[in-house]
């Protein structure tokens, strides 16, 4: 019920302006959802594909973000490629062993005509994987081409290759797949990724065992899983973590503070190799201020861990990975009015799962649906949705799956027998 109000936005050859930089000058955003080839409704012809071939045509005219598509047809044929209009960008300077790389991604200076984009990609220049000769596809968020193909798709932002790695794996594990297999390899919250740094705390410890008895207890038992009842998962994650923000982490802080265009989140998913290498070569260059050496320092950083984990007075075989990995799934006006939260909200309860594995979870976080299915085999198939399809919270079903999710059950995918029918008849005057 207010006045209208009037917005003034400055638009430029290459987009709206958006805002300034901190020198003052102006910044415009050059996006493919701003074109008329980003928005088109050319997805709706993989409707009409008969084969992998047709959908491999669709994919790179399709107007949407760009996404991995994995597709595979009756015939027996598979390919992965990328789906959504990728630019055709020049004049950025993308060798691998530059900081140019890192640069590619922040604003530049597109007013000479040294850089920008110069249309789309044709279909001819996507990558392309189709029918390998091991028969699986896989991407997991992760890098799939390298070299030439990569700078064309993007060089930054991808997932760690410690989940895509896990996920290949369990690929090969088998020459036959049912439903369940697909379930377990969703389900699959291994710590692969942190098995190294739980081996690497066995043996800082190990000089003072008596010192470190309860420590060494909770990491010999920590069941190389991201398990709900494991505490050692906790201690291993949360001690990884101080190490990060107390070595790699200082120099972001200070180089985001100090060059006003630094992000830390292009680069922060590979942290780890870094880090990794301070630890194990304890280089005495870097020593972290204020202490003598390397040994001060990790053991400085687990004292502190096991401090905070137990700083409620609990022992540290108490401070379960479920505590800290508890769901909190709340819905949007529960939000806005908390009392409504009791009827609207899921259950706050404890989860396995954590980032780096295929049974991504965290409170808020995790996979909205899972599914596995094989035409014509409808019956076998399993669907999981996280709080339930029916979204009215008047309705007996309202969360009606969700603990199937919640368990990783194996739930049907074709609907259980009708039992309410609702009939729209038009009234006749």
């Amino acid at each position: 019920g207010q006045d209208s109000e009037e917005v003034d936005i400055k638009l430029t050859q290459w987009g709206p302006v958006i805002g300034e930089n901190h020198n003052g000058q102006l910044i415009a955003m050059r996006w493919v959802a701003h074109d008329v080839q980003g928005g088109n409704l050319n997805l709706l012809e993989l409707e009409n594909a008969n084969h992998v071939d047709d959908a491999l045509k669709v994919a790179p005219l399709a107007g949407i973000p760009g996404q991995n598509l994995n597709v595979v047809d009756k015939f027996g044929n598979q390919a992965w490629t990328i789906i959504g209009r990728l630019p055709k960008r020049f004049g950025f300077d993308m060798n691998f062993d530059e900081l140019n790389m890192l640069q590619s991604q922040l604003p530049q200076d597109w007013s000479k005509g040294d850089k920008g984009w110069n249309g789309y990609l044709t279909p001819g220049e996507y990558p392309v994987v189709k029918n390998p000769k091991d028969g699986r596809l896989w991407t997991a968020n992760a890098r799939i081409v390298g070299d030439d193909l990569l700078k064309k798709v993007g060089i930054h932002n991808y997932a760690l290759g410690a989940r895509q790695k896990q996920i290949k794996d369990d690929l090969y594990e088998k020459k036959k797949f049912n439903a369940q297999d697909f379930l377990d390899i969703q389900l699959d919250d291994e710590a692969l990724f942190l098995n190294r740094w739980q081996q690497y705390m066995l043996a800082l410890t190990e000089a003072d065992n008596a010192s470190y008895q309860e420590v060494r207890s909770v990491l010999t038992h920590w069941q190389g899983r991201a398990s709900k009842t494991s505490a050692g998962y906790l201690l291993v994650k949360r001690f990884r973590e101080k190490i990060v923000d107390q070595t790699i982490g200082r120099l972001y802080e200070k180089l985001d503070k100090g060059l006003n265009f630094f992000s830390p989140s292009s680069i922060d998913n590979f942290v780890e190799y870094p880090v990794w290498q301070l630890i194990n070569e304890k280089p005495k260059q870097h020593v972290p201020t204020g202490y003598n050496n390397w040994d001060e320092f990790l053991l400085a950083m687990l004292h502190k861990t096991v401090n905070q984990l137990t700083e409620n007075g609990g022992s540290l075989a108490d401070q379960t990975w479920g505590k800290a990995n508890t769901l909190a799934i709340r819905h949007p006006l529960s939000k806005a009015i908390p009392m409504l939260g009791y009827f609207l909200d899921m259950p706050a309860e404890p989860v396995d799962g954590d980032t780096y594995m295929p049974r991504v979870q965290d409170p808020d976080t995790g996979a909205s649906e899972r599914f596995a299915v094989a035409p014509g085999h409808e019956e076998e198939g399993f669907f999981h949705m996280a709080t339930g399809q029916s979204g009215h919270p008047l309705s007996p079903y309202y969360d009606a799956g969700h603990r199937d999710w919640v368990e990783g059950k194996l739930s049907k995918f074709l609907p259980a027998e009708t039992k309410w029918q609702l009939t729209l008849s038009p009234s006749i005057k």
